[in-house]
């Protein structure tokens, strides 16, 4: 974890999707815990030592995957679930920063998992 010079801040993903390390913004709302789990503990250790097998993971990566959407287009409301998604029912450059932040390439895959 660390605090960008604009007091970001991130947590590094040491193995994510496909084996890929990646940087992940922390949602504002939760920058206070992390920093707080992290206190007094090494940069490089991890911020959770053990994610239970059992933890529904894709809902928190739903969810995660909303906020962020509506963190970066704060203009705008989450995409109509349900259907096929147009390009004027989402904020373009918000799903880019959405997709990054859940280590996936294409705005499809999130599109179509976490708002659909």
């Amino acid at each position: 974890m660390h605090c960008t010079g604009s007091g970001v801040v991130e947590v590094l993903v040491r193995n994510g999707k496909g084996g890929k390390a990646r940087t992940v913004p922390v949602l504002a709302d939760y920058a206070d815990a992390i920093k707080a789990v992290v206190q007094g503990r090494d940069l490089n250790e991890h911020v959770f030592d053990h994610i239970p097998k059992a933890m529904d993971v894709q809902s928190y990566r739903r969810a995660s995957a909303q906020q962020r959407d509506l963190s970066h287009a704060p203009d705008r409301t989450l995409p109509p679930a349900g259907r096929r998604l147009k390009p004027t029912d989402y904020d373009i450059t918000a799903m880019h920063q959405v997709s990054r932040a859940l280590g996936h390439e294409c705005t499809d895959v999130v599109l179509n998992h976490y708002f659909r």
